[in-house]
């Protein structure tokens, strides 16, 4: 951020709220012009619901080498899907969060757990949200992923 008239530039895209990250993706120099279709802005806050849920959507990121790949706490309904989180402490983490829905990642190869869920409720494996179709070889309660396909 570089200081102007009386303030910091937060160097967000012109435009509508609602097209301007869409537009900023394009435009970007960063990425090859045949794979910006691959990437997906993550906006921290208030975001638009997706068809699945009722909160934000969280896909085709990819998370190497952090300490915990994914975490979700406190705010729920997320809709997560085609993500990919390897060689981090955790694959992904879900704690005080209900609601989500978490489908189609990979989270396999993490050093402690692949797949972790504290929540209590009617869903998944006991837990508070809906899992399906996750590969992961190791995850807490049971049932969340499923390991290597064959």
């Amino acid at each position: 951020m570089t200081p102007h008239a009386g303030g910091l530039d937060a160097r967000t895209p012109s435009g509508p709220l609602e097209t301007m990250w869409d537009a900023h993706r394009f435009e970007m120099k960063l990425v090859n012009p045949s794979n910006r279709r691959k990437y997906t802005v993550i906006v921290v806050g208030t975001v638009a619901p997706t068809a699945a849920t009722a909160g934000p959507e969280i896909r085709n990121n990819t998370v190497t080498d952090s300490f915990i790949g994914f975490a979700l706490a406190v705010e729920g309904a997320n809709h997560v899907h085609g993500n990919d989180a390897h060689l981090n402490f955790a694959g992904i983490l879900v704690i005080d969060s209900s609601a989500n829905v978490i489908h189609d990642n990979d989270f396999r190869g993490n050093l402690e757990v692949d797949c972790f869920d504290e929540t209590i409720g009617t869903g998944t494996a006991g837990t508070d949200n809906n899992w399906s179709d996750n590969l992961g070889n190791s995850n807490s309660p049971i049932g969340l992923c499923t390991a290597d396909p064959v």
